[in-house]
């Protein structure tokens, strides 16, 4: 996922497959920008070493004002 044009916020989380977190570590944002595979640069949310075995890796973008 990627925001061009706007200045804004990348987020993700990882789910396992019960779709919950493990814990604040699989929050991946600014202030923590890796975690087992998916990386946060700026507006953009990386998965491409991303590695499932049944998780989940939902992205959000939000709008800095």
């Amino acid at each position: 996922m990627s925001v061009q044009g706007l200045s804004a916020d990348a987020s993700a989380l990882l789910l396992g497959p019960d779709g919950k977190v493990r814990g604040d570590h699989d929050l991946v944002f600014y202030n923590h920008p890796a975690q087992d595979g998916v990386s946060v640069e700026g507006a953009a949310v990386h998965c491409g070493a991303f590695s499932p075995a049944g998780r989940r890796a939902p992205c959000r973008g939000g709008r800095e004002r």
